[in-house]
């Protein structure tokens, strides 16, 4: 079934039946809607590595404040500091 212009995408957009969306494109239209697919893969991809990194960093910050090691780590640094400077 054909819309009134005749295009797949215009049959596709109402709800009809259509060519499958390989058939009836150009090879550089095909190309192009595969790189598409893929770059939105990707994006998925880095926002569940994100995602991931966000967690392991929770994780950290809250072992880190449960053991009082920000403190220890600071007065670390700091005694060394003042150790250098005097």
């Amino acid at each position: 079934m054909k819309s009134s212009t005749g295009t797949t995408v215009d049959v596709v957009q109402r709800g009809g039946n259509a060519k499958a969306p390989s058939q009836g494109i150009s090879g550089a239209a095909r190309r192009r809607l595969r790189r598409l697919a893929d770059s939105g893969q990707a994006t998925a991809e880095y926002a569940l590595v994100l995602v991931g990194v966000a967690f392991i960093g929770v994780l950290v910050l809250d072992w880190a404040r449960n053991t009082n090691m920000i403190g220890r780590l600071l007065n670390t640094v700091f005694r060394s500091i003042t150790k250098l400077i005097t």
